[in-house]
Formats: C-alpha cells, structure tokens, sequence
C-alpha cells in the first residue's frame, strides 16, 4: 500500500532563522524515507524556491511533488488533492509541519501529523491542536514516522 510524506518547508526541512540550507540530518531523513514512500513538500512559500533550495542539495529528485503558492490555497485542500490523485487513503499519510495552524489542517484532512520543535512554534504551542506525536530531533521524527505508518 501507498504511503505518503508531506513535508513543510520552513521551519522543518530547513531552519527559519537560516537564509538558506537544508538541514543536514532532515536531508538524511528524506534519503530515507524516499525509496519505499512518495514525498511531498506542501507549503505556502513559492514552488520554484522550494525546488531550486532542494535542487542545491540534490534531493529535489526525491519528492514526487512540491506544491507552494498561491497561499489562499489551504494546506488541507493541498493533502486532499495529493490523497486523491495518488489513491493514497488518510491513514498512510503523515504531515510533518512546525505550526499548529498546520496540524489543524491535517487533522481536517484526516492525515496524521507529527509537530517538530525546532521550527516556528514550541511544544506547549503544538500541544494544543493534537498532533499525533510531537518530536525534538531527526531522530525521533524517523520513529514517529515509522510507528504512525506502519
């Protein structure tokens, strides 16, 4: 069966307070992950700087897609269109965000969501719209997503 990963950008795959650059051990996560699931950066930032920022560490490859802009598109009607044009059911599909505004809309969308601390908001912030696990380092985020799609 199908298993999805929907990235955030900012703030989980890079820094915010870096002006550019993946994270090294997020890189390793998506090399990962990459063979056996499809990858997906759904954000609202632009689509051509999330891909040239992926291109630069050559892991752009990796992601079947990346779906940016316009912003007034929600990031539930983004998973719900992926879900649906992948056959990918809910339950196989995971949104690692750093917001909790974020994690609503997965919850709305009926996928999984993983909130990591190092991004925008903190853990008492995440905490408060349910996310199915929180994390504080790559480590961690590859068993969650390991436990949330297994």
């Amino acid at each position: 069966m199908t298993k999805a990963i929907f990235f955030d950008f900012q703030g989980v795959l890079i820094d915010p307070r870096m002006i550019s650059g993946i994270l090294p051990p997020m890189k390793e996560l998506v090399q990962k992950f990459a063979p056996d699931h499809l990858l997906f950066v759904i954000s609202a930032g632009g689509k051509d700087t999330i891909s040239r920022a992926l291109e630069a560490e050559n892991i752009l490859e990796h992601f079947r897609e990346v779906i940016g802009d316009p912003p007034e598109d929600s990031k539930e009607h983004k998973m719900k269109n992926i879900l649906e044009t992948f056959s990918i059911t809910p339950d196989k599909a995971v949104f690692i965000t750093d917001t909790s505004t974020d994690i609503l809309e997965a919850n709305y969308a009926g996928v999984k969501s993983v909130g990591v601390t190092w991004g925008l908001h903190d853990q008492e912030l995440l905490a408060t719209t349910n996310p199915h696990k929180i994390v504080n380092d790559a480590a961690e985020l590859e068993d969650a997503i390991r436990e949330l799609l297994q």
